[in-house]
């Protein structure tokens, strides 16, 4: 619920958190942006995000699926092919040792945005 850069980041994945589940609702238009990151950035042997997020606004709809590697989830209501206006949920759930499961609704502004700044990999 806040209009400045807020960034957020998850606990370390481990064995015995497999389960636990955090819900982001964006309730306050941040033109400066909501940072999710994994507790562990490292390619290949850190945490990273599988599955992916759906995207709307009145360009269309779309899906973005989490690439290997991407550990960064940026919910920008400003942001050029980003996304993250009031309305837009993000959920994040540990499902192994190394990976977070995500799924959500993006509500974007951008008639033409592809959704593209949605997921990124921090390193």
């Amino acid at each position: 619920d806040s209009t400045s850069a807020t960034a957020i980041t998850l606990p370390l994945c481990r064995a015995g958190a497999v389960g636990v589940t955090y819900k982001f609702v964006v309730k306050t238009a941040n033109t400066a942006g909501y940072t999710i990151v994994t507790g562990d950035i490292t390619d290949s042997t850190g945490d990273v995000f599988v599955g992916g997020l759906d995207q709307s606004g009145t360009g269309g709809a779309s899906s973005h699926v989490a690439a290997a590697n991407e550990n960064t989830i940026t919910l920008d209501s400003d942001a050029t092919n980003g996304g993250g206006s009031v309305g837009s949920y993000v959920e994040c759930t540990m499902i192994s040792a190394t990976q977070w499961l995500i799924h959500g609704f993006v509500v974007t502004a951008d008639a033409d945005g592809t959704g593209a700044a949605l997921l990124s990999n921090a390193d």
